[in-house]
């Protein structure tokens, strides 16, 4: 089981200097009441204890989940090589911000391809920007599944602007990818994003249709 790390953060706005614990290094089965707290981001929030100001301590963190076969590296700081674990038959994701590491545990917890449904955010990205030439839409971002349904959001300063995808459509794309035999050119950790989409192949070796998105 991990143990916190005590460092030190400062206030940005009252300059105020206040201790405060590190998790990094955290498992899905031996640490279940860290695991909620990192899905609802409230693990990387504190409050000075001053001033009452919120922020968040982007620290490098790594998330594993043996049962469903990931783990997901936090490194923030770009000087900082992320080490690849020895762990066969595990997806190894590597995340340099914040949003994109909790995005990135959401979907592998909710054991969808996170590679397909990077693939998916690209080609509605695409979409949105033709329908609403007037709206910068600069990503989407994954919020959660249910049984029908994947929900994405499309504006950082609006959470209740949602699209929500047929999950059918992601097991279309998805099974697309599996028979097009496609696979990353990639030994380690892999970061999965619009640029790996871009440059990947997956576009050229699927051509697929845009999925069709419903309010």
């Amino acid at each position: 089981m991990s143990t916190p790390n005590t460092t030190q953060m400062t206030c940005p706005k009252c300059n105020t200097t206040f201790d405060i614990q590190q998790y990094n290094v955290i498992n899905a089965q031996t640490q279940p009441e860290l695991r909620e707290k990192l899905l609802n981001g409230s693990i990387f929030l504190q409050t000075c204890p001053r001033c009452g100001t919120h922020m968040h301590a982007a620290y490098t963190c790594v998330y594993s989940n043996d049962e469903k076969k990931f783990l997901v590296s936090f490194q923030p700081s770009m000087d900082k090589p992320a080490v690849t674990p020895l762990m066969p038959q595990y997806k190894l994701r590597l995340e340099r911000t914040l949003a994109g590491f909790l995005e990135r545990i959401r979907i592998l917890e909710a054991e969808l391809d996170d590679v397909t449904i990077e693939m998916v955010k690209y080609l509605v990205t695409a979409q949105l920007t033709r329908q609403f030439p007037n709206k910068t839409i600069t990503r989407l971002l994954f919020v959660s599944a249910d049984n029908e349904n994947v929900f994405f959001q499309y504006d950082d300063n609006n959470p209740a602007e949602q699209i929500q995808i047929p999950l059918a459509t992601i097991w279309r794309y998805e099974d697309r990818l599996t028979g097009s035999g496609f696979r990353p050119n990639v030994t380690g950790y892999l970061t999965v994003d619009s640029q790996f989409v871009r440059n990947s192949g997956i576009l050229r070796c699927l051509a697929p249709q845009t999925p069709q998105n419903s309010d």
